[in-house]
């Protein structure tokens, strides 16, 4: 089980990533291409309880959204970007 949910998910213009464990708290969030390489890091943005992100000069595709978090935590899911 993934530690974070996002939605919506395609991300049109921005998504909403929510932690399943309230007391932890992001310290990166990666984009990364389908193949594991790195697309790009994305600036923390937080407000009223969730992160999001900005899909601004991100190119269209399925991507892999990374997270970790201030417990060490790190999980994945697939993202794709319209």
């Amino acid at each position: 089980m993934n530690g974070f949910q996002v939605y919506p998910n395609p991300v049109k213009e921005s998504a909403k990533l929510i932690l399943n464990n309230p007391t932890d708290q992001l310290t990166h969030i990666y984009l990364r291409s389908i193949h594991g390489s790195s697309a790009a890091e994305l600036p923390l943005n937080f407000a009223s309880g969730y992160y999001e992100f900005n899909r601004t000069g991100i190119t269209a595709g399925l991507y892999i959204l990374e997270i970790q978090t201030t417990s060490g935590d790190v999980s994945r899911i697939k993202v794709w970007i319209e």
